[in-house]
């Protein structure tokens, strides 16, 4: 089980760096929760997110979610690299063998869509981190501080923007205690 973050280019960096190197705001990436199988052969991952993007329909040239209401999306059978913006994978986890695709999806599916203009604000983080918990009440995945979970997420991102090398980093959360 992992955690991904995507890296939003909607966001100017203009408006979430500046020359302190600040933190930028964990909304400036896009969260999705990746199932990744311990042992995987290309397009094998399913990724389960909540989004509010809209796009362009390839077929009928017309737009898909204007009104950009969230939505739960599920993408089956997907790569490890089938997105170019993807920031770095945090292991969060891992589900016994008797948990199921369908058990996965119907959890993630019955977590709460974010609402608009709440305050503070709902998004594709507070999903991420509102479907962790539920994986952590079921006993499916270790328990761990959310909020310390999130700092630390955002501090990795920040540190793997800053850097030049583009492999793919695996991190592990939390750390083994030895």
């Amino acid at each position: 089980m992992r955690v991904l973050q995507l890296r939003r280019p909607i966001l100017p960096f203009s408006l979430i760096e500046s020359e302190e190197s600040v933190l930028r705001p964990n909304c400036a990436f896009h969260w999705a929760i990746t199932v990744i199988p311990e042992t995987t052969h290309g397009s094998d991952c399913d990724e389960y997110d909540a989004t509010d993007s809209s796009e362009i329909d390839q077929k009928t040239w017309r737009m898909i979610n204007p009104s950009m209401d969230w939505y739960f999306r599920v993408r089956s059978g997907v790569g490890l690299d089938h997105n170019p913006k993807t920031v770095g994978r945090i292991v969060i986890g891992s589900v016994s063998d008797e948990v199921s695709r369908a058990d996965l999806k119907d959890l993630f599916e019955a977590i709460p869509l974010p609402v608009k203009n709440t305050h503070p604000q709902q998004n594709c983080v507070t999903w991420a981190m509102s479907a962790v918990q539920e994986l952590q009440r079921k006993g499916w995945v270790q328990d761990f501080d959310i909020d310390q979970f999130k700092d630390w997420a955002l501090c990795y991102a920040d540190e793997r923007l800053n850097t030049l090398d583009i492999r793919e980093t695996i991190e592990v959360y939390p750390e083994p205690h030895i």
